[in-house]
């Protein structure tokens, strides 16, 4: 328990339920898994052994969002080279610029943004993080002629993956585009996820 907690490990109990909800998600995503039907019974509570794993697992997912929300099948795609070629992924600042000085940084962030963008194009500074063992949480600030134009952020009572949080900040930054600027055709993107960006330059979209 000390070492678990010097290592800031999860506990097995928070270990054993963020497995049942992976493996709950997992059947979600194939309609060929023998407990793919299971999916759409009533769960209710065995007089002896309490919950089935899969009650459980939608207990802890419901923690995060409701089940009705979750799109059946797999969570990304692989696009054809008609939505590749709509965006463009630049990676030039690895995990090794983090010991370097942070006005050094910021310049070359501003002169990304300079070189990718136009004068009323959206800039959208992305966050995810988790907080192991309490929470997740994501956010987003977009920015407009140098100035802040909208805020948002949110979280859940759970943990999952850095990289979720930060594709979930991304999906959130695009809905409310899509939503306030609808004649938006361009906009530029700065997150620290080397993942995200990784997914999303070989080609890969989320579903929804």
């Amino acid at each position: 328990i000390c070492m678990r907690f010097l290592l800031d490990l999860s506990s097995v109990r928070i270990r054993h339920k963020l497995a049942q909800a992976k493996t709950y998600l997992r059947v979600m995503e194939n309609p060929h898994h023998p407990l793919y039907p299971s999916l759409l019974t009533q769960k209710g509570t065995r007089i002896k052994r309490g919950k089935s794993w899969m009650a459980e697992a939608e207990d802890s997912i419901k923690l995060v969002c409701p089940i009705e929300d979750i799109i059946d099948g797999r969570e990304w795609i692989k696009t054809g080279p008609e939505q590749t070629a709509l965006t463009k992924v630049i990676i030039t600042m690895g995990r090794d610029r983090r010991e370097c000085a942070a006005a050094v940084t910021e310049q070359d962030i501003r002169q990304l943004i300079h070189d990718n963008s136009k004068r009323h194009d959206p800039i959208i500074y992305t966050d995810g993080s988790v907080k192991r063992g309490i929470q997740s949480g994501w956010g987003f600030v977009c920015y407009s002629e140098n100035r802040v134009i909208h805020e948002e952020s949110g979280a859940a009572a759970t943990t999952t993956s850095s990289m979720k949080m930060e594709i979930e900040a991304i999906t959130k930054a695009l809905e409310w585009i899509k939503l306030t600027r609808p004649t938006t055709t361009h906009a530029v993107f700065l997150t620290d996820s080397q993942s995200a960006l990784k997914k999303i330059e070989c080609g890969f979209m989320r579903i929804e």
